[in-house]
Formats: C-alpha cells, structure tokens, sequence
C-alpha cells in the first residue's frame, strides 16, 4: 500500500482548525500540522494486519517527516520517498512501491495508493494501481465523480478498512 502525507496530515490556518473543530498539532512556518482522524491508528492497523505500508508526497523530505511525526506516525525513513528525491508523482509512486518492496523483502500483490487530491488518482490510474481517496466536501464530491471509493476519515477503522479492500482500480 502506499499513501500520500498529505492523505494522513494536513496543514491549516489556526481559524480553519478550530471551525473543523480539529485537535491540537505541530506549527511548521505558522501553520499547523494535523492528523486526519484516525490516520496513525489506521497506520499502524495496516501494519499490524499484514499490510505493508509506505509513504509518496509530493513534499519535501524534512518537512514529510515533520509531518508524519507530528501526528505520532511511526516510519522508516527509507519507505518516505519524497519529491526531494524525485520530480513526477509517478516517479514517487513508483520507487515508494520499490522501498517496500526492499524493506519488506517480498512481491507486492494488490497495491493501493490513498489520496486526497485528483492528482492522486490520476496518478493511480496511469500505474494501474487501486485507488482510496480521503477527504470531505468538495474534494470527496470531486474524487467520488471520478470514480473513486471515498472515506472522509480514518476514524473507523473497521469501514476504513473495508474500503481498502474493495476500492477498485483507479480510472481517469
């Protein structure tokens, strides 16, 4: 599985937090970094049930790993790949699925990218790869009318989950 950072954590100006009613998080360069609910817990569930997880942003490496460790995420550093390294999302796509592949030792099978952004699907599409978006309000309306399997959130993670299995193929 490979996930956008930006699919976990997002950044927010302090109003924007508090009318989405949003924990407390990390400030980086005046914003703020918060966990879309449930995303580190839903992680380390997919860790723990047998899922092998990496991470593709289109952010730079030092502030990726702010991010992911802001919101309590635990990662290797060789499964962040990050477009310090490389410039096309499916460059970053494409050696996050190489890391995992290395650092798990095995063969991935169903590979699914998250995303949030239509970017992302497209970017799933033209690899072939299974496709879940997060998000909520227009970016949910936008993905869902491309055909994507949609969650708002990781908080259940039983359905989160149950999305994860059965989101199909990405098409654009």
């Amino acid at each position: 599985m490979i996930t956008a950072c930006s699919a976990i954590c997002r950044n927010g100006c302090r109003r924007a937090r508090r009318r989405q009613g949003w924990p407390n998080g990390d400030r980086a360069q005046g914003r703020i970094i918060a966990e879309i609910a449930g995303a580190a817990a839903f992680v380390e569930h997919l860790r723990n049930a047998g899922w092998a997880v990496a991470f593709a942003t289109g952010g730079l490496r030092k502030m990726s790993r702010r991010k992911l460790t802001a919101i309590g995420v635990k990662f290797a550093d060789d499964l962040l790949v990050t477009a310090s390294e490389y410039v096309t999302r499916e460059e970053l796509v494409v050696q996050a699925i190489e890391a995992a592949r290395i650092h798990y030792a095995f063969t991935p099978g169903r590979v699914v990218s998250i995303g949030d952004g239509i970017w992302d699907l497209k970017t799933a599409a033209a690899l072939g790869l299974h496709f879940l978006g997060v998000g909520t309000g227009s970016k949910a309306e936008i993905l869902a009318s491309a055909g994507a399997t949609v969650v708002s959130d990781f908080r259940d993670r039983a359905a989160a989950t149950a999305s994860l299995q059965q989101c199909g193929l990405a098409q654009y």
